[in-house]
């Protein structure tokens, strides 16, 4: 009899402890799928992630009268290219023209390495993920945002350069970050 009993209650805890590790699988799961973010603002529930993307504004205004000298937007491991793109353009179109117009009245030719700011700017760069998901059709969690102050004169080439190692430095930081789906590199 005093068999019967221990099988009967070893069966009993048997039963107990699968019925508990299932549900902590299926409570497990119901949690995970919720992907909360920790912000400043409070929590956000992104409930299943579909795409998360590391993105980059860059804008080069001129602080003499807020004309947008350069800009870029764009996942961050192409910010640097994009920004080069469009200043590649705005030279080419310039020297289609003949060129600038130096002090002097006459026009010269710009190149990539010597141009430079004619008027003080003010450079803004904003990277952050960009979520979709769920319960947050587009979500955006800035991670930086800086904001730079250039005299006149300072090289373009210069100030891309600066963009380039910007760049480098917040895509280490992002591969540090938690992540909600894994991703190739290339999607990043």
């Amino acid at each position: 009899m005093k068999l019967t009993i221990a099988g009967a209650l070893l069966a009993s805890l048997t039963a107990i402890t699968c019925a508990a590790l299932l549900s902590t699988s299926a409570i497990s799961t119901v949690v995970s799928d919720q992907n909360v973010l920790q912000t400043q603002a409070g929590a956000v529930r992104l409930g299943k992630v579909y795409k998360e993307i590391l993105m980059t504004d860059y804008t080069v205004t001129n602080t003499e009268d807020g004309t947008v000298l350069l800009t870029a937007s764009t996942r961050t491991p192409e910010i640097y290219n994009g920004a080069y793109a469009t200043f590649k353009k705005q030279i080419d179109s310039v020297n289609r023209d003949g060129g600038a117009k130096g002090e002097d009245g006459k026009k010269t030719k710009l190149s990539y390495t010597d141009a430079a700011w004619t008027a003080p700017v003010s450079v803004k760069t904003t990277t952050y993920i960009r979520y979709e998901a769920e319960h947050a059709q587009d979500f955006r969690l800035t991670i930086d945002e800086s904001n730079r102050d250039l005299a006149a004169g300072y090289g373009i080439n210069k100030n891309l350069e600066d963009l380039k190692s910007y760049q480098e430095n917040m895509m280490a930081a992002f591969t540090q970050t938690k992540h909600f789906i894994v991703q190739k590199k290339d999607e990043l």
